[in-house]
């Protein structure tokens, strides 16, 4: 799920996060781009305490079941110029997990101009849920 052309001047984007799902075991994750593409190296931070963070923002866990399903309030706030910093409150609502929380930063080569959406293993598909993006 891709969100593109975001302007240049935005210096907050929020995505807001209504049980998505997807139909295998890949973790849910955010990556930001310039023009040139995704960041997909450069992340730092970590999700739920235990997981660290180095290819994207991480939104969930994973797991065998494709009814795991996040809602989440990602916040990602600019640093500096190039730089992003982002917070996440995240639900299970299947009542398995419970809540998780993920924060990091990355220091973009260019002006943050997209984010997406995906799947950790690149081969799931959503099945499920709704996602809303926008920036100030």
């Amino acid at each position: 799920i891709e969100f593109i052309g975001i302007p240049s001047w935005a210096r907050r984007v929020t995505m807001g996060i209504y049980q998505i799902s997807s139909n295998s075991t890949g973790f849910h994750q955010i990556q930001l781009g310039t023009s040139g593409g995704y960041a997909t190296s450069g992340y730092y931070g970590q999700f739920g305490g235990s997981f660290n963070i180095s290819t994207g923002f991480k939104l969930n866990t994973g797991g065998a079941s494709s009814t795991f399903v996040t809602v989440a309030t990602w916040i990602c706030v600019s640093a500096s110029t190039n730089t992003w910093a982002t917070q996440a409150v995240i639900g299970d609502t299947t009542g398995g997990s419970g809540a998780y929380y993920s924060a990091g930063s990355i220091a973009l080569s260019g002006t943050l101009d997209r984010i997406r959406l995906y799947t950790s293993n690149g081969t799931d598909t959503f099945d499920g849920g709704t996602v809303s993006c926008y920036y100030e």
